[in-house]
């Protein structure tokens, strides 16, 4: 990105440094910073677009037998009226 915009802005041949000349008095650094940030959040809004329209894809797949154990076990719990996720020592 600073070689483009130093291609971009200097012109040696009219004596223009562009906005990143080694004499900081001379160069415009003010405006690349607020390219950078016009970049960052040109980023960030695109990144909320795709966030916005990601949906989880559902689980495929032959189903996990633990997993069907800790539900039939956790309904047990909910009938019983028990905290499922308290841990009690035996």
């Amino acid at each position: 990105m600073v070689a483009v915009v130093q291609r971009v802005t200097a012109d040696p041949a009219r004596g223009v440094d562009g906005w990143l000349a080694e004499d900081l008095n001379r160069g415009r650094l003010d405006c690349f910073y607020l390219l950078i940030g016009f970049v960052g959040a040109v980023n960030f809004v695109v990144f909320l677009v795709c966030a916005k329209w990601y949906r989880y894809k559902p689980q495929a797949g032959p189903p996990d037998d633990d997993h069907d154990q800790a539900a039939a076990s956790d309904g047990a719990h909910h009938r019983t009226g028990e905290d499922p996720h308290r841990h009690t020592d035996p």
